[in-house]
């Protein structure tokens, strides 16, 4: 099983519409599960496999359209009451808070290392 996730990031849909159009072309071309970071209304136009979302993304998509659509929907949290909230929006995954600090991305929230698992669920 190969899943791979699309991130662009802070650019408007129809600046990244053609790269969407092709990851997924791609994916399918390789059986891939492709979920599109952040851009939902792209992703369920153009049938991706998936929608990955971060916490503030919640409150303004549009949940019932992902599923109606057939996608799968991952979101990501970095604590109990993060998880909780992911929870109540039926996702099919929950990302944990980054193992690792990351250099390519602002972390409000500190890495859980190596052997952390998160809550159990």
């Amino acid at each position: 099983m190969r899943t791979i996730q699309l991130r662009i990031k802070d650019k408007r849909d129809d600046e990244v519409e053609a790269d969407v159009v092709a990851a997924i072309a791609l994916g399918r071309r390789y059986q891939a599960r492709l979920f599109i970071n952040d851009y939902w209304q792209l992703a369920v136009k153009h049938q991706a496999y998936g929608v990955h979302l971060g916490q503030e993304d919640l409150e303004t998509t549009d949940l019932s359209a992902i599923r109606d659509a057939g996608l799968r929907l991952g979101v990501s949290t970095h604590d109990d009451m993060e998880i909780d909230v992911a929870l109540a929006a039926r996702p099919s995954y929950i990302a944990l808070r980054p193992r690792f600090p990351n250099a390519n991305q602002a972390n409000a929230f500190r890495a859980a290392g190596a052997g952390a698992a998160g809550r159990p669920r």
